[in-house]
């Protein structure tokens, strides 16, 4: 079973070493913090995003409050009512065993119960085909597949659109944790 919060800064001392080399940072981030990551640089840049009213950072903790993740949601659009989730990991201990899935499920969950929007979407690079299915597993749906461009090392990645609309997360069961 897991929980969120609100980040705090002490949160940012684990996220570095969450991350196990330059594929799995572009994965995380698109590059938008310099490899390798530094506490300082995830702050900045997280001061930056927060100073634009754009964005609210989480940190997931396990049943014994052991911090396993991290994610933000970002980009609110109230035309539209959605809100969009990025920079999503999870301490390598913890993959494959569910704990993504289920921060995902909560933080759909947030967006639905707490921010009121009808959508929530995500981008994820095609490559990272874990991840593609472990929203897939949340509910999410693809919409749109954008075209290759270099991201890491002249390799042309591409990205997926997703979405998951409040409806789907119902009839998904997205709002009935176990």
């Amino acid at each position: 079973m897991l929980r969120i919060r609100p980040y705090k800064y002490k949160d940012a001392n684990a996220i570095p070493s969450w991350i196990k080399d330059e594929i799995e940072h572009a994965f995380w981030c698109a590059n938008l913090f310099k490899y390798p990551l530094t506490v300082e640089d995830f702050e900045n840049k997280r001061i930056e995003l927060d100073s634009k009213d754009d964005s609210i950072f989480f940190t997931a903790l396990d049943k014994n409050g052991i911090q396993v993740g991290l994610f933000s949601v970002m980009h609110f659009d109230y035309i539209i009512n959605n809100a969009h989730l990025g920079f999503i990991i999870l301490d390598p201990n913890f993959r494959g065993k569910g704990y993504g899935q289920e921060m995902v499920k909560l933080a759909v969950h947030y967006c639905f119960n707490m921010l009121f929007v009808a959508s929530v979407t995500l981008k994820v690079y095609d490559s990272n085909e874990a991840a593609h299915k472990c929203y897939k597993s949340v509910g999410f749906v693809d919409v749109s597949h954008n075209k290759k461009s270099p991201v890491f090392e002249g390799e042309d990645w591409g990205t997926w659109d997703m979405i998951i609309t409040r409806k789907k997360a119902l009839r998904h069961k997205t709002f009935f944790l176990h």
